[in-house]
This record gives structure tokens, sequence and C-alpha cells, in this order.
């Protein structure tokens, strides 16, 4: 975490012949001494550095701003993760609670929030999907409202489906996440029958969607086949700002996909000033795909840089 600007030094076991710092708008330039390098970040970024045109070994450099009045230990309605490795299983939070995990924490297992107002998961540390028993979210919030997550990393691995999910919830928050998945059907932020959402400042490398706004569809949502499907939401007014994307496998910014299939209207969608630093995969970097009967409408891309589309898979 820093302020001001900041000189990064990198050195590197092989022999470094040129290097890619993406997204290339930041305009970093490296400077490149032996297998040193050596570049500076002006203000809090994160970046992928490749070296000699090699996909396989990034290293993602993290730039957070300095944390404003954290919570303490202790303090009242505040689940507080410290340094270190925690096992808690399925976290399950409650109204008007804060989920704090510090940086150096990491922390197996899960957020499972269900039927909750006003709560906040913050901090600068880890949530880790590696030892988790059961294919889940590591961050899931179903029928919830006034919902903030920033600044955390997640990890998935193991048996981590979608990692960062809202169903049916509205007026939420997520900001500066850092998400890495390499499962299949292992989506970066899935927003499923939300509304009012705002998604901002976020880096994602996954080897499935990176960002997907989608329905229920035949997937029938978090309580299965018993879900009650009259009291959804119609998804709309969603915004997608500042994000970088890389998937190996689908799409980057999507609507759509899993079916629309029970709402009359899903609307307006704005992704915004975004990045799309690597599409290595058989889909596409932008993509509207509605694969049902409900009218999608108000979807807007505009400020996307798209720098990598390979299409390896075609």
């Amino acid at each position: 975490d820093f302020s001001g600007s900041v000189t990064v030094e990198v050195t590197s076991s092989r022999t470094v012949s040129s290097v890619d710092i993406r997204p290339k708008s930041y305009g970093i330039t490296p400077t490149i001494n032996g297998n040193k390098i050596t570049f500076t970040l002006s203000q809090p970024r994160k970046v992928s550095l490749e070296l000699n045109g090699n996909l396989h070994f990034p290293l993602f450099v993290i730039g957070n701003p300095i944390e404003v009045n954290p919570p303490s230990p202790g303090a009242p309605n505040v689940l507080y993760f410290g340094p270190g490795i925690h096992r808690p299983g399925k976290i399950t939070p409650t109204s008007g609670q804060t989920i704090y995990i510090a940086g150096g924490a990491v922390v197996r297992g899960f957020i499972d929030g269900r039927d909750v107002q006003n709560v906040k998961v913050l901090g600068r540390g880890i949530i880790d999907g590696s030892e988790n028993a059961v294919s889940t979210p590591l961050n899931r919030f179903v029928n919830s409202k006034d919902i903030t997550t920033s600044g955390i990393i997640l990890v998935g691995g193991g048996n981590t489906g979608w990692i960062n999910t809202l169903y049916d919830s509205e007026r939420v928050t997520i900001s500066n996440l850092k998400i890495f998945g390499s499962t299949f059907g292992g989506d970066g932020i899935d927003i499923v029958d939300s509304q009012y959402v705002t998604v901002d400042d976020c880096f994602i490398r996954t080897w499935d969607d990176n960002i997907a706004i989608k329905g229920f569809g035949g997937y029938g949502g978090p309580y299965g086949s018993t879900y009650d499907r009259s009291s959804i939401f119609q998804p709309k007014s969603i915004t997608v700002s500042r994000c970088v994307g890389w998937t190996d496998r689908a799409n980057n910014f999507v609507v759509g996909h899993v079916e629309f299939r029970n709402t009359n209207l899903a609307s307006d969608f704005l992704f915004t000033d975004s990045d799309v630093i690597h599409n290595t995969a058989y889909n596409a970097a932008l993509t509207v795909w509605n694969s049902d009967g409900a009218m999608v409408k108000n979807v807007r891309y505009e400020n996307i840089r798209v720098e990598d589309t390979q299409n390896l898979f075609r």
C-alpha cells in the first residue's frame, strides 16, 4: 500500500530480452538492466508484468491505496482476521457486521451471506478456496441489500466455482478486488438477478468469465429447484468501471449466457474505462449473449481498451 509514487525493482531468474507491463494504457515504461526490471507507479495500480512475451509466468504487482480507518480487533460488530492462516470454514455474516481480513491474513474458507443488510467485507488479506470441500463461491450474497466488498484478494482453487457472486441483491458496491482463479466455471464476478450494483477498480485473471451479468436460468440459483422465482429482481442499473480483465477460456465482460429466462427486462448495463489485457479463449472480450426470451436493453461499452485477443481454440 502506498500514496504518492513508488519505484519497483524486480529481479528475474531468467534472461530478460523484453518486458510488457499491462495494462499498456497506464503508460508504464520499464528500464531493463541485465536481469533487473525497474519501473515507477505514480499512483496505486494493479499490473501484469510479462517477460519475453511469455504469458505462462506473469508477475502481478498489486499496488493499493493506504487504508483509511480500518477497524480494530474487538471492535463492535467486527469479525476480525489478523495476519496468519485461518480455517473458519463457512462464514455467515449478520446484518450490520463488518468482516475484516487484514493484510497478511489468509482465510481458507468462504463467506455466505443470505438475507442480510449493511454488511461490509474489507481489508487487504486473502480468501483462499484451495481447501474448500464443496464447490462454492468465496464471497456470496443472496437476497441482500447495501453490501460492500472492497480491497481483498480472492484466490479460487480446489472446488471453487464462481468466485465473487451476487444473487437477487441490490445496492451493492464492489471495489479494488483482486481475483485469481484457474478452475472450470471459475468466473471472477457474477451479478445474478441483481440491481443497482457498482463494480470499480478490480483486477481479474480467471480461466472463465471475468465479469458476467446473468439470470438464474438452468442453474436454478443458490436455493436450487425450490427457489421462489416470483421475488427475483429484474437485472438493471449495473456499472463496471476501471477494471482489468484476463481470461483464458471465456469472456472478459459479458451480459448473459446464463439465461434471463423468467425476467421481463434486463436493462441499463454500462462497462466503461476498462482494459482487456488478454483473451486467449474461444469466446470474446465484449459479449452480449442472451440465450432465452427476456428483453436485454441499454447495454453500453465505452472506452474499453482491448490489447490481446488470441482465440487460440478457434
